[in-house]
């Protein structure tokens, strides 16, 4: 996934930012695996693999991902994610 677009599939929280599924744009070469998702935390995208992209955490304000909407914003909801992510702060 390195300088290229892929399909990612969300659920709960970035589900009302991209829908279901996505395209996003990446510029990683590693991914978490589901036995490698940490205490606590809760899946919230996955890639056609089954690698985890993104996460949140059951009770903090803490939520990971993998694309990089502020570097190459591939959707309208990558401009919608960052900006509801600056409310928060």
């Amino acid at each position: 996934h390195v300088n290229c677009e892929h399909e990612l599939h969300f659920s709960d929280t970035l589900a009302r930012f991209y829908g279901i599924s996505s395209r996003v744009n990446s510029f990683h070469e590693l991914g978490i695996e589901k036995s490698g998702i940490g205490k606590n935390l809760i899946v919230q995208a996955v890639d056609n693999g089954g690698y985890i992209e993104a996460f949140r955490h059951c009770n903090l304000p803490v939520i990971g991902i993998m694309w990089h909407p502020e570097r190459k914003a591939t959707v309208p909801a990558d401009e919608r994610l960052i900006a509801s992510l600056l409310d928060m702060v």
